[in-house]
């Protein structure tokens, strides 16, 4: 057999039995792969946006582009927020909006959550609440 008949012989094989069908199936599990990387890639840069409120009570505003569980407690004297997306929050912006009432904050280092930790002037914790997607504490 010569080598132009063979390659005609071993590629009309290869659609006669299914041979294709394994290509198809390698290019949707690589078009399924890149759509939850993309999904992924799309919630661990969760856009979050923290501010000041308005009003007399020093407050930090988290919103969000997503739903997002957060917890918040007092250990060891600091005061930690923590939410189960991660993101890096502007800390500049939350030091700004957080007066005299928040001394201190910065961003423990996390793959999975975004968790801060901070100094309080004592006596002062927040109130949390929601509102939509977003997370309020306000400091009184």
């Amino acid at each position: 057999m010569e080598t132009h008949e063979a390659i005609s012989h071993v590629a009309g094989k290869e659609k006669a039995g299914g041979g294709g069908s394994l290509a198809l199936f390698l290019g949707l599990y690589l078009l399924v792969l890149a759509f939850f990387i993309l999904l992924v890639s799309i919630s661990t840069v969760a856009a979050v946006t923290a501010s000041a409120i308005q009003g007399s009570a020093t407050g930090l505003r988290f919103d969000w582009n997503e739903p997002v569980a957060a917890a918040v407690f007092r250990r060891a004297g600091f005061l930690w927020v923590v939410f189960d997306k991660s993101t890096t929050p502007d800390l500049d912006k939350l030091r700004a909006a957080g007066n005299n009432t928040i001394r201190n904050i910065e961003q423990i280092p996390s793959e999975r959550a975004t968790i801060l930790r901070m100094t309080t002037v004592a006596g002062v914790n927040p109130d949390i609440k929601r509102d939509g997607l977003a997370w309020i504490l306000e400091f009184r």
